[in-house]
């Protein structure tokens, strides 16, 4: 750096000279600088342009002499060309004024006739010497001219450098050979917080005595000529601080000698810090980049995978190096191509800048992953996209459970069974919609509230107790409600209530999953009663079918005495006591009917009334004696067509329903009539009734009655008012099955403290009713003709009675005690036309297995079974075709049933 005191000195010289410059007068001086400058140019010409300005010169000089020459004569011929060189020498130079020396001499002695003469040469040889004296003195001149306009040129470059560098808006700083400074900008002031303080001519390293010998060293390479430079320095402060420089040292030079060195500097602190933000936001995305539990890249704006982590790897199954150059559209789901097509054309075209969507992608094996994308545009200067970057979650798994619980939400919301969530204290949060469907609650009206709404009230209370410390233990509880509709009917479910935990273990909810077994129930009950009326039904078929053969015996033996005795005394007793064994005969199949060992047939065409009177002796045991049973039968009541003994079990039921409805006594009426209905009338009685003719039998008594809400319930499965002790709630519904099943229908009236009345519809019958026995003509009874009957019993009594009845008939009668004895007697030859068998014998063969060994090896015998059974066995005899008889039977039902199979057999 320059010492302050040459410094100061330097300064004041420059000084002067500019107040010099300044005070500059604008007079004659000001006309010569300007000529000469003026002359300067011209010795600037080219050498042609020269020549020719200086003979232009001599030819004016020439001119002048001539003028001249006729006043003086040849004494001043040289004077005209003096000004002539001069100015040639002055304006072009050294070569000009020699040229116009040279024309000079050669023109001076043109137009003069004398011959050159000494005195002309010595002129000659004066005017030459005196012109280049003036070349001489034209030449000191410009050289002079130069050297000043190059000292006034290096202090205007010199101005300017310092003007340049003092105004400049970076730092910089201008120093001597010694480093003391010679100009500074403000930006160095205000960057190393000079303020205003005067630092011209003093040591750089006075100023700033911290700097180091590295800096010094630098300062020397720059004196030296070397350009020295650094694009980040770390420049520790006294202060403490830390100061980032970019930073050049270069040579200044006057003269063409290096005169000092100009620093640049540039503080770069904060870009510096900026930087080391950047890098350590780098650092971390970077960090955050590659062990992201996510998927992530860097997308080129058409497409190409830039830069990807190890999970997007990992979740698509190539490497790093497979993945990079590959394009995103390659790895994803052809369905969802298009889409994410639109979504990158967008963000590329600036109107959006992030987007985000559920797609598919292919692993390199050809699986299919699904993945959440995140993707964000990062934009150039320019706005336009540079890249994007995608964040990419994973989504397979939770994709799996979502259809899981889809399929699981489906199945709760579609099962046929009811669906019933509740939280720890019973309070309901969930219901499917088949619950809605059975119950006829409303989801709405169920949420919020406790199961109880539905409940019959006909639980027990120790089984709600059982239930809640079952669940609450942790426990499953399985079981059976009755409940009620929101309707008011009753049902039966079969439910299955479990616990529900939570992340922690603890029960947060129960869920009961129930079904309707209203059904199943119906059934259950329809099985067990039958199975209680089967236990009957054994125990009254095994009497029935002593008693019928007692019967048989007994009404046997009466005909046989009617029969032969012609005293009106003995026809008086005979005749009440067949028709008493007749009416035990018919006593009996009412039984075997209600016990439901009665074999059914199926539909028959009949008379209510005559089934009413065949039930009235049971009917009539059924009461409490302190009610009265009534019977009012139409005479011309029309016939139906239905199942007998489903006749006779409704009105049981019904006399037993109203029964139950006088505790305290009453009155029971059956009353049967006719019931003609059009359109409007049976529509009034019944929704699914059709108009048409009816024959009505009813029962009603004055009991209790029904209220509205019962009576509306009443004819349903399973609905009953009484307790399980004295009802199902199947005898009503048992009674309207079987009037639909005829095509009939079932009307209830009652009103509570007034009575019920139940009345049965069944069509009117277009056919008659077959005969009853009891009415057939007796006059005309076929006998026999000696045709032999094998008559086989196993009762001794019943054999005895029947051989003697078949002798009267007028046929000859073989007997055997078992089916076996009887088919050894017909294989031994005996001519046999006719086999009169019981159904029900002991030993390996029936009555049934001897009727088929003859049908299948003797087909010209006939056949006729007897018993004192109804049931199973007689429905097999349908099969062979064989009649049969009921026992007790009459003679004339004997004598026509022998007669017409032997008949059949002719």
């Amino acid at each position: 750096m320059l010492a302050r005191g040459t410094a100061c000195s330097a300064a004041n010289a420059r000084q002067s000279r500019d107040a010099s410059v300044r005070k500059m007068p604008s007079n004659p001086d000001l006309s010569t600088d300007r000529f000469l400058r003026f002359v300067g140019r011209c010795n600037s010409w080219p050498l042609a342009w020269r020549i020719l300005a200086a003979t232009a010169l001599v030819l004016i000089a020439t001119a002048v002499r001539f003028l001249l020459s006729v006043e003086f004569g040849s004494r001043f011929i040289y004077v005209s060309y003096f000004p002539a060189v001069s100015i040639a020498a002055m304006m072009t130079g050294v070569a000009g004024g020699a040229i116009a020396t040279l024309l000079s001499v050669i023109l001076a002695h043109v137009g003069y006739g004398s011959q050159f003469n000494v005195a002309d040469l010595i002129r000659a040889i004066g005017f030459v010497a005196g012109s280049s004296v003036t070349i001489g003195m034209a030449r000191l001149l410009h050289m002079g001219r130069d050297r000043l306009a190059a000292s006034e040129a290096a202090r205007h470059d010199e101005d300017q450098l310092r003007q340049f560098i003092e105004q400049a808006p970076v730092a910089l700083a201008m120093f001597d050979e010694q480093m003391r400074y010679i100009a500074i900008s403000r930006r160095w002031r205000d960057d190393y917080d000079l303020d205003d303080r005067d630092i011209i001519g003093r040591s750089h390293y006075e100023v700033f005595p911290e700097i180091s010998e590295a800096w010094k060293k630098i300062h020397q390479r720059g004196l030296s000529g070397e350009i020295v430079r650094a694009e980040d320095d770390l420049f520790p402060r006294t202060s403490g601080d830390k100061q980032w420089l970019r930073w050049e040292t270069r040579p200044w030079y006057r003269d063409g000698n290096i005169a000092g060195i100009i620093i640049f500097s540039e503080d770069i602190t904060v870009r510096k810090q900026s930087e080391e933000k950047v890098l350590r936001s780098e650092a971390r995305f970077r960090t955050m980049f590659e062990n992201s539990s996510v998927g992530m890249a860097q997308v080129s704006p058409d497409g190409h995978f830039l830069r990807v982590n190890e999970r997007l790897c990992e979740m698509l199954g190539y490497s790093q190096a497979e993945m990079e150059g590959l394009l995103f559209q390659q790895l994803t789901h052809p369905d969802d191509i298009a889409a994410d097509l639109l979504e990158a054309w967008r963000l590329r075209a600036g109107e959006i800048d992030r987007f985000d969507r559920e797609q598919r992608y292919i692993r390199k094996d050809g699986s299919v992953v699904w993945g959440h994308r995140s993707a964000g545009a990062v934009r150039g200067a320019n706005k336009k996209l540079a890249y994007q970057v995608a964040v990419i979650e994973d989504m397979t798994e939770r994709k799996r459970a979502e259809d899981a619980l889809r399929k699981f939400s489906r199945v709760i919301e579609q099962t046929a069974s009811t669906v019933v969530i509740t939280d720890a204290d019973g309070i309901i949060e969930y219901v499917n919609p088949h619950f809605s469907e059975i119950t006829g609650y409303t989801a709405d009206e169920a949420i919020g509230k406790r199961p109880d709404m539905w409940k019959s009230g006909n639980a027990d209370p120790a089984v709600d107790e059982e239930l809640w410390h079952t669940i609450k233990s942790g426990q499953v509880w399985r079981g059976e409600f009755h409940n009620r509709r929101k309707d008011g009917s009753l049902f039966w479910e079969a439910a299955i209530v479990s616990p529900i935990r939570n992340n922690d273990g603890a029960i947060s909810h129960f869920v009961a999953i129930q079904d309707d077994i209203t059904q199943r129930k119906e059934m259950e009950n329809q099985f067990a009663a039958a199975q209680s009326l089967e236990a009957v039904g054994r125990l009254a078929g095994g009497i029935a079918h002593d008693f019928n053969n007692l019967l048989a015996v007994i009404s046997g033996n009466l005909e046989l005495i009617k029969q032969r005795s012609e005293d009106a005394r003995v026809q008086s007793l005979v005749k009440p006591a067949l028709a008493a064994a007749m009416a035990g005969a018919a006593f009996n199949r009412r039984i075997l009917s209600l016990s439901g060992r009665q074999t059914r047939i199926g539909s028959a065409t009949f008379v209510a009334n005559d089934r009413i009177s065949d039930t009235k002796i049971l009917l009539d045991h059924t009461i409490d004696p302190r009610i009265e049973l009534k019977y009012e039968l139409a005479d011309d009541l029309w016939p139906t067509t239905a199942d007998p003994g489903e006749l006779d079990s409704a009105l049981l039921n019904l006399v037993i329903n109203s029964r139950d409805a006088m505790p305290n006594g009453g009155e029971i009426i059956v009353q049967t009539q006719n019931e003609h209905l059009d359109i409007r009338s049976a529509h009034a009685l019944s929704k699914g009734a059709r108009p048409g003719d009816y024959a009505c039998i009813s029962v009603s008594d004055d009991g209790v009655g029904m209220r509205r809400e019962v009576l509306e319930h009443a004819l349903e499965p399973f609905f009953t008012t009484k307790t399980e002790e004295r009802g199902t709630g199947l005898g009503l519904s048992s009674v309207r099955n079987f009037a639909l099943e005829a095509g009939g229908f079932v009307t209830i009236d009652s009103q509570e403290g007034m009575g019920t009345a139940v009345r049965i519809y069944l069509p009117r019958a277009r056919q008659q009713p077959a005969e009853r026995n009891d009415e057939i003509e007796k006059s005309d009874i076929p006998l026999g003709d000696g045709e032999c009957v094998l008559v086989v019993e196993d009762d001794e009594r019943v054999r005895d009675v029947t051989l003697r009845r078949i002798e009267a008939l007028g046929y000859v009668a073989e007997q055997a005690r078992s089916g076996s004895e009887a088919f050894a007697l017909l294989k031994s030859g005996l001519p046999i036309d006719l086999v009169l068998s019981d159904v029900v014998m002991p030993g390996v063969m029936s009555g049934l297995d001897l009727a088929r060994r003859v049908r299948a090896e003797m087909p010209t015998i006939g056949l006729v079974l007897a018993t004192g059974y109804s049931g199973e066995p007689l429905g097999k005899t349908q099969t062979l075709d064989v009649p049969v008889l009921h026992k007790p039977y009459t003679r004339e039902q004997l004598a026509r049933s022998l007669a017409r199979n032997l008949r059949k057999r002719a």
